[in-house]
């Protein structure tokens, strides 16, 4: 696995996410899935806005309660 530091509001050049199985992911604990990219970036502290939400809620929380 590599994992390197990416800025929240820059999205990664390859989506991982859509290489993983959804049934692998929902195995995995919950920081593997974050850096999978099933997290969204909340910019709203910096003036920003949110950024990879899935019906304007965060990816991980949707894999959460099964919803994803």
């Amino acid at each position: 696995m590599h994992a390197s530091y990416c800025l929240g509001w820059l999205r990664t050049e390859e989506n991982q996410y859509l290489s993983t199985p959804i049934d692998v992911v929902r195995s995995l604990p919950r920081e593997a899935q974050v850096l999978l990219g099933y997290a969204a970036h909340d910019g709203l502290a910096a003036g920003g806005d949110y950024l990879g939400t899935v019906a304007v809620q965060d990816p991980v929380e949707l894999l959460a309660a099964g919803k994803l």
